[in-house]
């Protein structure tokens, strides 16, 4: 984790500064699969160090998966991590079009009348940011 923002409202859910997440189990970290070359995602997964925690390496959901996610252009499924949380992540990509960086929401629904987006409209918002954001030019 390098750099964060909180919310406007007066909840949210966060991951600390300078922490190490899971490379399996995290949205980050499956956009960060997926949006690397075969080469450099081998490399990646040979590489890994498990974090405590994080669910076993499993390459058939992650072959799977990385696959749904490109195709989609981000990442969204219920937190492996912690329950009622939405993980929301989309890839921050370079000149070369390969992901550099994850932009990523972790989404909690409100059940009051307290008004917040939906999460088809939060990963709109980031699907703008993280186009913005990239350096990919079409």
């Amino acid at each position: 984790m390098i750099a964060q923002v909180d919310g406007p409202g007066p909840r949210g859910i966060s991951i600390r500064l300078g922490s190490h997440v899971g490379l399996i189990d995290t949205g980050s970290g499956r956009v960060m699969l997926a949006f690397q070359s075969d080469e450099q995602r081998e490399h990646m997964l040979n590489e890994h160090t498990k974090v405590k925690g994080e669910t076993t390496l499993d390459r058939t959901p992650i072959d799977e998966g990385r696959r749904e996610i490109r195709d989609a252009g981000f990442s969204r499924k219920e937190s492996r991590q912690t329950f009622g949380v939405t993980d929301v992540a989309l890839p921050l990509l370079g000149p070369s079009g390969q992901v550099i960086a994850a932009l990523t929401c972790l989404y909690m629904r409100r059940i009051d009348e307290y008004i917040t987006p939906s999460v088809d409209e939060v990963t709109a918002l980031l699907q703008n940011a993280a186009s913005s954001l990239s350096m990919t030019h079409d």
